[in-house]
Order: C-alpha cells, then structure tokens, then sequence
C-alpha cells in the first residue's frame, strides 16, 4: 500500500514538469484500481500572497535558490511550468487547471498531494508553495522530508496523526471497488493495530516510519532529478 503512494507520488511529480515522456505508467497504475473521483474546487481568490508573476526578479531567484536548493536554471523552468499550467493568468493554481492536464486526472491521489502542496490550506497553490513542495523531491530534499510528505497524505486533518478514518479514505482512492468496504476495512484495522505503538488507535509519524522497512529505499524512490529538465535557450521569462 506504501508502496503504491510513492509510485503514484513521484509518477504525478515527473509527468508534471515532463520528466517522464507520457502519462502512460499513471494511466497504467490507475487502471489497476477501479476509483471513482470528484472534487468541486473553490472560486479563485484575489490572493497574491506568494505570487509571482511575470519574470522572476534577481532577488526573487536568490531567495528561492536558498531555500529550496534548486538551480537559477531549474527555477526559472519551474516557473514556465507553473505559468502554462495556470491557464486563467491568476498568478495561483486550482484543481481544476492540474486536473485539465492530460493524465493527471488519472492520478486517484491527486486531490491529496494537492492538499499537500497548499500550505496555507486557501484552496490555491501559489507559486513559493509550489516550488517548496517540489524542493522535497529533489537530490538535496531530505529524507525525513519526504517521509512526512507521504505521511501527510494520510494525515487529511493535519493532526500530526493518521487515524482509521483517515486510511480507510486514502486507501479506498486507491483500490476503489476492488475491494468491498468490509474487505477494506478489515485491513484498515489490521494495519493500525499492528502500527499504533501508543494504543491511541491511530498511526503516528514514528509509527508510520518504522512500517516502512527500507526508508532509504523509499527515500530515494522520491528523489527525482530536476536536472533533467536541462536548459531552455528558446524560451523567455
């Protein structure tokens, strides 16, 4: 099942900045699970908090260079990126424009690693949100970043804390009806009296952690090379 989030993560990632030539290994994961998905997104908002528009300034670069370890280079083909997928010129990103993109509808996490993505929780993904997610991903993303990143998929609550509930919702995204919800259930349970090492009836981020036999392995199974995108001499900030 973990193994199934971090395919399904780094599948979303690389299709997304075109680093994998199709969606056809999404399409070919989703297509093992039968899902039913829908999500009514919010109005867009006049927020320009984090927004960048237009060019990225001198400064601008600088600031997210350091933060994210991200190359001038890398930055600047995030941000072209980031301006094709925002089809409504808002300076910010709703479900609906990742979901306008070929393949990505597939992805039964979407919604999820979305909500992830939008640290502010207002129901768009600005740029510097974008870009701070991206940077977990990459070579010099810690491990335990990455880590808590899968484990927030789970935490829908931001409880610090993955409760029944919870891991019965995700993981019903990702089998859909190939199993009933009885069947499903019945593994819910299993996997949180095996992982709560508190007796609270939820999984924590340590619990969480220790489920995973090979945290390195899944560590480097969210790595993606950024460098691929290589450069742009065509294109124009």
């Amino acid at each position: 099942r973990f193994l199934h989030l971090t395919l399904l993560l780094v599948l979303f990632v690389g299709w997304l900045l075109g680093l994998l030539p199709s969606p056809s290994l999404t399409s070919f994961l989703a297509r093992s699970f039968v899902f039913s998905f829908a999500f009514a997104g919010p109005h867009k908002r006049n927020n320009t908090m984090g927004n960048i528009q237009g060019q990225l300034s001198p400064a601008e670069l600088e600031q997210l260079r350091a933060s994210t370890k991200f190359s001038e280079e890398e930055l600047k083909r995030l941000h072209r990126k980031f301006k094709k997928i925002d089809s409504d010129g808002s300076g910010t990103l709703s479900v609906e424009e990742f979901m306008d993109l070929p393949g990505l509808k597939a992805n039964p996490l979407l919604e999820r690693i979305l909500d992830v993505f939008d640290e502010n929780q207002d129901g768009e993904i600005q740029f510097t949100e974008f870009i701070s997610a991206l940077s977990i991903f990459n070579a010099h993303g810690k491990e335990d970043a990455k880590l808590r990143f899968a484990f927030q998929i789970y935490d829908i609550d931001r409880d610090g804390f993955i409760s029944n509930g919870e891991l019965f919702i995700v993981l019903k995204k990702m089998v859909g009806t190939n199993l009933t919800d009885q069947q499903l259930q019945q593994i819910v349970d299993k996997t949180i009296m095996s992982a709560d090492s508190t007796g609270t009836g939820k999984i924590s981020y340590d619990d969480f952690v220790k489920m995973i036999d090979d945290t390195e392995g899944i560590g480097a199974k969210l790595t993606i090379d950024f460098s691929a995108l290589g450069p742009d001499p065509n294109a124009q900030d």
